[in-house]
């Protein structure tokens, strides 16, 4: 139970979450250091999902990587799309 209490409470102390802008490098260091020690891996608990990744990735940087990756033709049919869930169907 006491372990149970410990691991809640430290689990809402750690925050590892990166984003494009982050002064929080240091809390992102101790973050991955506590995972190492505890032998995480988190693709065993998160999966990256279309519906998850277009939540948070504006319509213009879907554009710019579709370009770079499949060229100016691939960019033209996203910009086509309605949504952009459709945008790279």
């Amino acid at each position: 139970m006491l372990l149970s209490l410990l691991a809640f409470g430290a689990s809402h102390a750690v925050n590892a979450v990166e984003k494009k802008f982050t002064d929080r490098k240091k809390g992102i260091e101790q973050a991955s250091q506590l995972g190492r020690a505890l032998n995480v891996d988190m693709s065993e608990w998160f999966e990256t999902t279309g519906d998850s990744y277009f939540k948070h990735v504006n319509r213009t940087t879907i554009e710019l990587a579709v370009a770079e990756a499949k060229g100016r033709e691939a960019e033209l049919s996203v910009k086509a799309a309605a949504k952009k869930t459709e945008a790279v169907m």
